[in-house]
């Protein structure tokens, strides 16, 4: 289907949406209950589509508890990703005709039959898991970015409940947050800490792994300014998940290496020109080449011409301390050792 006739469809599915004309089948958290049509779910998500199938219990009865959220506007915004294909950031700036659906969906009932309970007791074991996680972090409520950390949060849960339209969508809109001059180191610190320690729990361990490894290579990329923050020392210190990413994934992510064992020529990729995330998919060179469908591969060594580039590979990634920031310096930043 071309561009046009996908807007056009979208519209027209959105609009029969906000008017509430075919709606068969509901999202619910505590609160709202969201009417959406459940052929447009199925086409979105391989989960939804199994779970609107008719084989689940969820799909009998016409509705699906989403026991993993809490808040109704993530609801909101993923319904938004998967009918317009977009979500707005800001409740404030909700358009009419969403701020209405909002408001028709708010109910006074509990979430599901037989599920207040369960739900109630994964509510509260949610708010006591944020306060351990929030205890450790060391947020302040001036200058946090919320705007990054919705986006996080957006991913997580495109991933989890495999909305592809949504992880594109939110994607690209941290990638555009990270990028730039006015993202500072200190943003990024901000960044590391909400994905590595503010956000991770058992259901979501695996997930979110696109955008670490986006935090990883914008860290390698300035690791000489990251190195005289305090923070990134603790973070390096405190977090193992996080150092293990650091020092095996992207590493030396502004080198190649030629994989032609012959060759193993070692250079830095032209800015902008060449992926220099040694093809984990987080440069803007891999970004730009998703988003618009170009064909992508490795450049040939501009040495031997016969070789791919590849990212840098070392002997010693292993030798790597995992428990110990200091034997991390003196592996790769000599000059950062304590006296």
């Amino acid at each position: 289907m071309s561009s046009g006739l996908t807007l056009f469809a979208s519209n027209i599915q959105s609009n029969l949406l906000l008017a509430g004309l075919g709606v068969n089948f509901e999202l619910r958290v505590p609160g709202y209950s969201f009417k959406v049509h459940r052929f447009v779910l199925s086409e979105c998500s391989r989960y939804f589509a199994n779970v609107c199938s008719g084989h689940f219990q969820e799909g009998i009865m016409g509705y699906l508890v989403l026991n993993e959220v809490e808040d109704p506007l993530m609801v909101l915004r993923m319904i938004q990703s998967i009918y317009i294909k977009t979500y707005t950031d800001q409740e404030s700036n909700l358009p009419q005709a969403w701020r209405r659906y909002l408001e028709q969906s708010r109910v006074d009932s509990v979430v599901g039959e037989g599920t207040s309970a369960s739900a109630g007791s994964q509510a509260s074991t949610a708010v006591e898991d944020e306060e351990d996680r929030a205890s450790s972090a060391s947020f302040t409520p001036e200058n946090r970015p919320d705007g990054l950390f919705l986006h996080i949060d957006m991913y997580w849960l495109a991933e989890f409940y495999a909305v592809d339209a949504l992880s594109t969508i939110t994607l690209q809109k941290f990638v555009l947050a990270t990028s730039g001059e006015l993202f500072s180191c200190n943003l990024l610190l901000w960044t590391i800490e909400y994905l590595y320690i503010t956000t991770p729990n058992q259901s979501r361990a695996t997930l979110g792994q696109k955008m670490r490894m986006r935090a990883v290579y914008l860290a390698q990329k300035s690791e000489m300014r990251l190195f005289r923050e305090k923070k990134f020392k603790l973070l390096m210190e405190t977090n193992a998940e996080f150092m293990w990413d650091y020092t095996t994934k992207c590493l030396r992510a502004k080198y190649l290496q030629c994989r032609r064992e012959e060759c193993q020529a070692t250079i830095e990729p032209k800015a902008r020109e060449e992926c220099d995330c040694g093809g984990e998919d987080v440069c803007q060179v891999c970004f730009d080449s998703d988003w618009y469908g170009r064909v992508r591969e490795m450049p040939m060594c501009p040495k031997c011409n016969q070789g791919r580039l590849a990212r840098w590979d070392l002997d010693f990634v292993d030798k790597a301390d995992m428990t110990s920031v200091n034997a991390f310096g003196e592996m790769f930043h000599p000059s950062a050792r304590e006296t």
